[in-house]
């Protein structure tokens, strides 16, 4: 069933009732003539084009006012949640959005006068040791936030140890390695948000969620919104592409040591009293309370560091720049802030336009799909003023998104390449490997094969976490299928001598392409 309600004044609507499984509120906004069904029709569209098994959305606009709001598609592809609708309500993972609310939580204290933004990361938490001396003794609240540390991601040390805390992620920085110079290049960073997850934690006195749950959540009446799922048969189903054009279900994501960098579930209409607020200034339009003053809110949205040196890809788009928590730069001349998400199995965005007081979240159950943002801008441009260009979105990023597709596709060894190769019980590999950082690697041969009992599959534990390999055609090279990213790992058997037949020292996986391979030494 579908619910459209047309609303010409507070207070007053017209409900009218369609079979579909989808729900959908419109409210009559100035500067569209965009009729509920159509604009409707175009989103589902749009999902179905984009290979997203379920989408939801919302749009605020004005006073607070949730002008359009709906779910499309199901919780999943499998039963019986194939057949179960997504609505305005459906929980789905959003991914580094939260990165806007980590940021929101740090201005709350530096409102409160606990916490200045050129305050030294160190001073507040002392085991906040990076590589780089320079950088090390200056970074900043400001630097972390705006990722300019001169720190690469890093991202598998976070995912791959989901046993260590926050703060035992954040010791770790210390062996890591730098690859730019001090407040110089962009480098997202999901383990500097870890380490302002830990920040708000000792300046507050608080644990995380539970100070963003006092602070913002109860506040705004946000009380679906949660780092946890507390119902997971009302909620989104979590996927991945698969092979073959299908796609896979994931398992549920729980990485709490993640924190502020992206653990967190939410829902469309709680991320449109969010919005709401963004754009009354800080304050609650239902509620009158104030989170943070305009001027700390401006603050947020002020940009810091170019995202990339290179000029917007479409001109209605312009140069993307980062600024605390959020990315900033022009939609159609407007200033807009933004932010995506990607977190295993869901894809999320949500945009800003404050000079028009439009927002727009967009919340989809397939990992790394760009129809998030294709809607959001098309959204986007059906609520502005009637002259506002109106841009084929959809067709632009579907095409991106395709070719990403066959990039992420899990990797899938041929019979015929593997025909002669030498098996991985010959590699003598198996055995345990460590990084001072990165953790430890366990490799044994699997009783799978591939072509005529060969053997030369291997089963890769990465600090627990257990991930297929096969050896490759080049000398002593083999590739790990991280399902759970999307895409597969070059490693490399290195020896104690230059003979096949000697054993296996250590082993190097590229985790990290900006860093270059990592060492794992046998023990």
């Amino acid at each position: 069933m579908v619910v459209v309600r047309l609303v010409a004044s507070r207070g007053t609507a017209l409900r009218l009732q369609r079979g579909f499984c989808r729900r959908l509120l419109l409210r009559a906004a100035s500067g569209t003539a965009t009729t509920s069904n159509s604009l409707a029709s175009r989103i589902d569209r749009m999902r179905s084009d984009f290979g997203a098994p379920g989408c939801a959305v919302a749009v605020v606009k004005g006073n607070g006012d949730v002008v359009f709001s709906g779910g499309w598609g199901s919780l999943g592809v499998a039963r019986p949640y194939a057949s179960s609708p997504v609505t305005d309500r459906t929980p789905f993972a959003i991914g580094s959005i939260a990165k806007t609310f980590t940021a929101l939580a740090i201005a709350t204290l530096v409102q409160q006068g606990k916490l200045s933004w050129q305050d030294r990361v160190r001073d507040h938490l002392p085991s906040f040791v990076l590589p780089d001396p320079l950088a090390n003794e200056h970074t900043t609240v400001e630097d972390i936030l705006c990722h300019r540390t001169g720190m690469p991601g890093h991202d598998m040390l976070l995912f791959h140890n989901k046993n260590l805390t926050r703060a035992e992620c954040v010791e770790r920085l210390r062996l890591l390695d730098s690859t730019a110079p001090f407040r110089t290049t962009f480098q997202y960073n999901n383990l500097m948000y870890v380490a302002a997850t830990e920040l708000v934690s000792k300046v507050s006195g608080k644990d995380f969620y539970d100070y963003l749950n006092e602070t913002v959540y109860v506040p705004l009446g946000m009380g679906d919104s949660s780092p946890v799922l507390h119902n997971t048969e009302i909620a989104a189903r979590p996927h991945a592409a698969g092979t073959d054009n299908g796609l896979i279900e994931r398992a549920f994501p729980d990485a709490q040591n993640i924190g502020g960098a992206g653990m967190l579930y939410s829902n469309a209409l709680d991320m449109a009293r969010y919005m709401a607020t963004l754009l009354n200034g800080g304050t609650c339009p239902s509620s009158r309370h104030t989170i943070v003053e305009p001027s700390v809110l401006d603050t947020l949205f002020r940009p810091r560091i170019p995202v990339t040196p290179d000029p917007a890809e479409y001109h209605e788009y312009g140069r993307l720049l980062y600024g605390l928590g959020w990315m900033v730069n022009h939609f159609h001349g407007r200033h807009m802030v933004s932010h995506g998400g990607n977190i295993a199995g869901y894809s999320a965005w949500l945009g800003l336009l404050p000079q028009d007081d439009l927002g727009v979240v967009v919340l989809t159950n397939r990992e790394v799909c760009f129809l998030n943002e294709a809607a959001g801008l098309t959204l986007m441009e059906e609520f502005l003023t009637a002259d506002t260009p109106r841009v084929d979105w959809s067709a632009r990023y579907l095409k991106t998104h395709n070719e990403l597709q066959e990039q992420i596709l899990p990797w899938k060894p041929s019979s015929d390449a593997c025909a002669g190769l030498p098996t991985a019980s010959a590699l003598s590999c198996e055995g345990t490997y460590v990084h001072k950082a990165y953790g430890t690697v366990v490799i044994t041969s699997s009783e799978s094969a591939v072509s005529d009992k060969s053997k030369r599959n291997l089963l890769v534990k990465i600090n627990g976490c257990e991930y297929k390999a096969h050896v490759t055609e080049e000398d002593d090279a083999f590739k790990v299928n991280m399902l759970d990213y999307g895409f597969a790992v070059p490693g490399q058997f290195h020896r104690t001598e230059n003979s096949k037949d000697a054993p296996t020292s250590a082993i190097s996986l590229l985790l990290n392409p900006a860093v270059g391979p990592y060492v794992f030494t046998r023990t």
